[in-house]
């Protein structure tokens, strides 16, 4: 919201179709960030500019991995032109990495490319020693986009996690259900729930289908703190089983949940 400062008079905060509080420009702009957490709010400015400092993989918060996923000879073009070009690098499994990068710089190119989602894609991608074609990265990688609505299609909860599934894995879906907060919602419609849990529900059926591979496209785009912090908690918990990819402008996200960056310029690492 810090773009905001030298813009806004006066500020108006909502909660539950009611007004709760008000403030003149200077005043709101004024207050620190525990009382913007306190009321919900993201901070004006983040202290950590992940953006625009070190380029390639590095780390930013100490990894447990064991084990590393190694792309080699990865190129990929539109229309003759080189949009990605990595001759090598090795992303730690089971680990959170934020893969930043300015607008055209590749990111979404290069998520695409690894989940073998972009057709024309060279390269090879070697997990435990085992080479895999993009047939079966494609088995082993879940990508959800920016706009869930479009990967859902089941007529309930249970049934959207369950599609390719056997009926004799219902009580596995329903235990990721209730993993992931939302078994509740089990026989409602996917199309009615907010964001988040269709988010959540996208999660549990990769979950069912034992991906290893989560990408995530800015998954908190417009989230407010709170949404934010809950979805920095689930990448977080889903990555002690699965390696996460999280495609993200979000500073305070990076915070929350990454254990490195991945800073993608012109199509390199």
């Amino acid at each position: 919201m810090g773009w905001l400062s030298s813009l806004c008079d006066r500020v108006i905060l909502m909660e539950n179709e009611r007004i709760f509080g008000e403030y003149d420009g200077s005043s709101f702009f004024s207050l620190d960030p525990d009382s913007l957490t306190s009321i919900g709010l993201r901070s004006f400015n983040c202290p950590n500019n992940y953006f625009d400092g070190k380029t390639g993989l590095y780390a930013i918060k100490g990894s447990t991995a064991k084990e590393n996923m190694i792309l080699s000879d990865s190129y990929y073009c539109y229309s003759r032109q080189s949009a990605l070009k990595i001759g090598s690098l090795e992303l730690p499994e089971k680990s959170v990495i934020a893969v930043t990068g300015h607008n055209g710089a590749g990111k979404s190119t290069f998520v695409k490319c690894l989940c073998s989602l972009q057709r024309g894609f060279k390269g090879k991608v070697i997990v435990n020693g085992v080479t895999y074609n993009p047939r079966k990265m494609r088995k082993i990688s879940y990508m959800v986009m920016q706009d869930v609505n479009h990967q859902l299609f089941a007529e309930t909860v249970l049934e959207e996690v369950m599609l390719g599934a056997d009926k004799s894995d219902e009580d596995k879906a329903l235990a990721i259900l209730k993993r992931l907060g939302i078994e509740q919602y089990k026989d409602r419609h996917p199309m009615s729930l907010s964001g988040g849990q269709k988010q959540r529900v996208a999660i549990a059926s990769a979950l069912l289908a034992k991906k290893r591979l989560f990408v995530f496209d800015e998954p908190t785009s417009g989230l407010y703190f709170r949404s934010m912090e809950a979805t920095a908690k689930l990448l977080r918990g889903i990555s002690i089983e699965c390696s996460v990819l999280i495609v993200t402008h979000d500073p305070e996200l990076i915070d929350r949940c990454c254990t490195h960056i991945l800073h993608i310029k012109n199509g390199q690492i």
